[in-house]
């Protein structure tokens, strides 16, 4: 197959590439979006559109078509501190609950309505400089496949890439030769993220927060007349939680998990080891993953097909993210069976990110999820109310570690940057998917005027940089105040009574962390 050649190519088919590449080829461009993923999928997602963000779905001429899908309305937020106070406070407009498993077809359907070609399954390895701008080097089903682009565009995720971009952090120049460059350091603590599904919850017309002593639980209504329950939590709480800490399926107050909602006997995860059994205490389907030791099991209990992590590392096989059917890829130190770091059945995982989700069913990594999202939930007294007889849905787990949050945007390194690759606000201030739809939009119009030839590279840069410090500076820095502010022991029992006696401080706060559009 001969190589393809293209405006632009864009990847990472989430919130930001999506929307990118159908402005871009609305703007008359041929543009390429692909992702390493296959869709529908679900991902650790508060799954919240602001208000802002329905704004930003207006501009873009795809509101209809989302609400088109029945998602929920939500109009206020809830806040329960850890020892049973709330913060109750209206959203400043009408938000939607609507899932990523939803949502991200949708996206990806407007992009190709638009023109734009959607590879999905498609695991980029290398970009680097070529007479005709870059070389983008990939992976697809077994065929290796070499797009040439005159610019690309990064919205591959909060994980680091090491290895993928091995052009330098300057411009593109005909003919040059790349370096490979350092990989990205993190900043900041990590946390993980797991969510699920969960039927036999009333929806109500509220995005509740739950804090709990590692971290906080989220709950949102959403399409289907399913709830959504994801959470942040600490390394040292899922630990716990992994070891038993927070009692077993017996103690669950009601909570139905597993197979088909019902919990198997033995159904959960090994004290200490990380391993989730199933039915009458064998393996599970889906297999297991020792959370010490990075390995991975196949439907049958052996080895997956995909390639295990390496014992003792949970190494991810090749830094494209793919490790193959069933493979497993742990988040670099041997923490995939903890943090429900494997997939499901003909899924893959994010290179060093440990993602998990289940596919038509939950399995051995959505065991570990609701082992870990359950701990979270019994520790919150008025949580465990609000969920009791609620049954997890089955596949709709997922995971993901270390989540980094930053205080700072990285908007350029090497190519721009948009969406969660640029920008990651703490999950509690509800903004992500609006400050992914907003970094597209400012990159588009730049995007533009480059292949149009009226804006330079270094102009576009500049222009880009500029733009995105002042859009999401002010955001992100009371973001991760707020981050701290809730984590502080026992400043919970505090901050209902302050609302109270100043019902403004909490919309300060809560306009504090939100884009000025």
């Amino acid at each position: 197959m001969g190589d393809r050649v293209c405006d632009a190519v864009v990847i990472g088919a989430g919130i930001a590439g999506s929307t990118l590449a159908k402005q871009l080829a609305d703007s008359g461009w041929d543009t390429m979006l692909l992702d390493r993923q296959t869709f529908p999928r679900h991902k650790v997602c508060g799954e919240f559109l602001s208000p802002e963000a329905m704004e930003m779905l207006d501009m873009l001429g795809m509101k209809e078509r989302v609400l088109a899908e029945q998602p929920a309305l939500l109009e206020s937020a809830k806040l329960y501190m850890p020892h049973g106070g709330c913060i109750e406070t209206a959203l400043p407009g009408a938000a939607l609950g609507i899932s990523r498993w939803t949502l991200d077809p949708l996206l990806h359907e407007e992009a190709r309505r638009a023109g734009a070609e959607v590879l999905t399954g498609t695991a980029v390895s290398r970009v680097h400089p070529c007479s005709a701008g870059y070389a983008i080097e990939a992976k697809r089903g077994g065929e290796r496949l070499t797009f040439l682009a005159r610019t690309v565009i990064a919205a591959w995720g909060a994980g680091a890439r090491s290895g993928i971009w091995s052009g330098g952090d300057t411009p593109p120049r005909r003919g040059s030769e790349g370096r490979e460059s350092s990989r990205r350091q993190p900043e900041g603590a990590s946390y993980v993220g797991v969510k699920s599904h969960y039927s036999g919850v009333e929806p109500g017309a509220a995005v509740e927060l739950y804090f709990v002593e590692g971290g906080y639980v989220g709950i949102a209504a959403g399409e289907s007349g399913h709830v959504n329950v994801a959470a942040l939590l600490t390394r040292a709480f899922v630990q716990q939680a992994k070891s038993g800490g927070s009692g077993g399926a017996a103690d669950r107050g009601g909570l139905a998990a597993g197979h088909g909602g019902t919990t198997g006997s033995g159904g959960m995860a090994g004290a200490g080891r990380g391993e989730a059994a199933g039915h009458g205490g064998t393996t599970g389907s889906g297999g297991t993953a020792g959370a010490g030791r990075g390995e991975a099991a196949g439907h049958d209990g052996t080895t997956g097909s995909g390639g295990t992590a390496g014992a003792g590392r949970g190494e991810a096989a090749g830094h494209d993210g793919t490790t193959g059917s069933g493979g497993m890829a742990g988040a670099g130190r041997g923490e995939a069976a903890g943090y429900g770091g494997m997939t499901g059945s003909g899924g893959t995982t994010g290179a060093g990110r440990g993602e998990a989700t289940g596919h038509g069913g939950t399995t051995g990594s959505g065991e570990a999820v609701l082992t870990i999202l359950e701990a979270a939930i019994h520790s919150h007294p008025k949580l465990a109310e609000r969920l009791r007889g609620a049954s997890s849905v089955p596949g709709t787990q997922a995971a993901v570690a270390p989540v980094r949050l930053v205080a700072k945007p990285r908007e350029w390194e090497g190519l721009p940057h948009i969406g969660d690759a640029s920008v990651m606000i703490a999950p509690l201030c509800g903004d992500g998917m609006s400050m992914a739809l907003r970094s597209s939009l400012l990159c588009a119009p730049l995007a533009d005027r480059y292949l149009r030839g009226t804006l330079s590279y270094a102009g576009w840069r500049e222009a880009y940089q500029s733009a995105v410090q002042q859009q999401f500076r002010r955001p992100l820095r009371w973001g991760q105040a707020m981050q701290f502010l809730f984590a502080v022991p026992g400043l919970g029992r505090l901050l209902p009574a302050a609302a109270r006696l100043s019902p403004t401080l909490v919309s300060a706060l809560v306009k504090a962390t939100r884009l000025k559009l």
